[in-house]
């Protein structure tokens, strides 16, 4: 177990400290061996009602074309990744009120689920109670809610003080998600400008304490169409990319040694950012060595893909090139198993499909 003292030590040191890395590469090989899992990601919408200041879907980007996927199509992206040998997808998308968004999401996960049997994980942001029990009944058993930032002061530095943007209700929603028996994935934004080490061990401490089932941390990569990224223009001090970079490595490997059973998603952000210094599998590498043990081949359709721009450059992870990324770097791809994380079976204490 990590001290105060080391995790503060590791988060302020230059590089990835060797005996933090022999440490959580010996943990990840006890509890997830050289598997990595492989969930397939399609982005329903860029359409969303939040204003967080360091998103490029924000509501207030009118230079953004928005879009929303027709039933039709996500159903041929579903049978696509069922021909491919996918068991687990997962669905994203930016965060609506309505019953008609509602009523559709309820279609998708029933077809995912009744038609191709997948294990669903989905994040779209903090739903209403009953639809949130809604989903988990018709098939969703994993959920995906960011805190992105622990502070409550430091949160209202990037987000509006409003009926949308609440970080108790933030909060609320996570402990929800859990009560009605979500694997709850959660995790920070990394390297904000306005944010310092000591902001980052208080996200580790609430991500310790929370014991959620995945954890998905990224770096913060700029978007030119947000208030935040006005700011940089204007010389505010932030990490350098390298540095967000190897935080986010860091990162994994604390919470692999803290968490032990939890799985840990080598994010698109970080593999953004990561293949500015490295090769893809490189890059890999280093996550799969710290602890993560899935990630997220894109599937959104290529003319849509680019629009969920929530960073710029944003690495587009396809099927086959992450596959044999994977193998390429020295790890075992997954593709017909669910992946469920061991902390789940724990604390269910049942068996069932891996």
């Amino acid at each position: 177990m990590l001290s105060k003292k080391e995790i503060l030590d590791v988060l302020k040191s230059k590089d990835i400290p060797k005996d933090l890395l022999e440490e959580a590469f010996k943990v990840r090989k006890f509890y997830s061996g050289y598997y990595v899992y492989l969930r397939a990601l399609t982005e329903i919408t860029n359409i969303c009602r939040k204003s967080c200041f360091y998103c490029g879907i924000r509501k207030e980007n009118a230079s953004l074309k928005r879009y929303y996927l027709k039933f039709d199509l996500i159903n041929k992206l579903f049978t696509n990744i069922k021909k491919l040998g996918y068991s687990s997808i997962a669905l994203q998308g930016g965060e609506i009120f309505s019953e008609k968004h509602y009523f559709f999401l309820y279609k998708l996960i029933k077809l995912a689920k009744d038609k191709f049997n997948y294990e669903i994980t989905i994040s779209f942001g903090e739903l209403p109670k009953d639809v949130l029990e809604k989903l988990y009944f018709l098939g969703a058993k994993r959920y995906l809610l960011r805190f992105e930032i622990i502070s409550p002061k430091r949160y209202y530095l990037f987000h509006y003080k409003d009926k949308f943007h609440n970080y108790e209700n933030r909060i609320k929603t996570l402990v929800l998600l859990k009560k009605i028996g979500y694997q709850v994935g959660t995790g920070n934004l990394i390297g904000l400008p306005f944010t310092f080490i000591k902001d980052l061990y208080k996200d580790i401490l609430f991500i310790k304490n929370f014991k959620p089932d995945m954890v998905g941390i990224g770096p913060y990569i700029p978007q030119k169409n947000t208030p935040l990224f006005n700011y940089l223009t204007k010389g505010i001090n932030i990490f350098s990319e390298k540095e967000r970079f190897l935080l986010t490595l860091k990162l994994i490997a604390i919470f692999r040694i803290l968490l032990k059973t939890s799985n840990i998603v080598a994010s698109t952000a970080l593999i953004t950012l990561g293949t500015k210094f490295y090769p893809l599998e490189k890059v890999l590498n280093l996550a799969f060595k710290c602890g993560a043990n899935v990630i997220m081949p894109i599937f959104t359709p290529s003319e849509n893909k680019r629009l969920y721009s929530l960073y710029e450059d944003k690495y587009f992870s396809e099927h086959e090139k992450f596959y044999f990324a994977v193998k390429n770097s020295d790890f075992i791809p997954v593709l017909d198993r669910y992946g469920n994380p061991l902390s789940y079976y724990i604390r269910n204490q049942k068996s069932c499909k891996l």
